[in-house]
């Protein structure tokens, strides 16, 4: 009888529109789980970057703390024209080389001169070094907090689809 419905509204000589409900039923009732999915996938990378953020600025964990002289600092523009500050800390013609080398914010980046003091700590297993303290981009206040942020949104996710399929479970 609805089968008949629906070729009564596509007219004589039109098909019918091919309308699978069970498909559409099926992927709905699946949103949750894939929501699930999705919003822990999201936590786990943001609280691997948490985690090296803290690191970077000595929440967590022991880093060796690496202390050097600024040899050189140039800034470099990129096609899109974004510009990157860089401090070395080489003594040879080795400045650009990534193991002697901190990209920094321009704003430190212009408040630091040739042989001033700074911090720089390496990751286990990585050649680049981070800058610590003042002027580190990678762990700087705002994103720090931005990513804090979207961590907590990203754990109301899990709950909020976690509850979404409790509550289809019961039904």
């Amino acid at each position: 009888m609805r089968e008949r419905g629906i070729e009564a509204q596509a007219g004589a000589d039109i098909p019918a529109a091919r309308y699978d409900r069970g498909r559409m039923w099926s992927l709905f009732r699946r949103l949750p789980r894939i929501g699930i999915v999705v919003c822990v996938a999201l936590a786990l990378f943001t609280a691997h970057k948490l985690y090296t953020m803290c690191c970077i600025r000595g929440f967590i964990g022991s880093l060796d703390v690496e202390v050097h002289h600024v040899t050189n600092k140039w800034v470099e523009h990129n096609i899109k024209n974004r510009t990157f500050c860089f401090l070395s800390w080489a003594e040879d013609g080795r400045s650009g080389d990534k193991r002697h080398r901190v990209q920094s914010e321009c704003d430190f980046w212009e408040t630091v001169n040739a042989s001033d003091r700074i911090e720089a700590v390496r990751l286990d297993g990585d050649d680049e070094a981070e800058l610590r303290g003042d002027g580190n981009i990678y762990a700087s206040n705002g994103n720090f907090l931005f990513d804090l942020v979207l961590f907590g949104l990203e754990l109301f996710g899990i709950l909020y689809f976690w509850r979404r399929h409790q509550n289809r479970a019961a039904t």
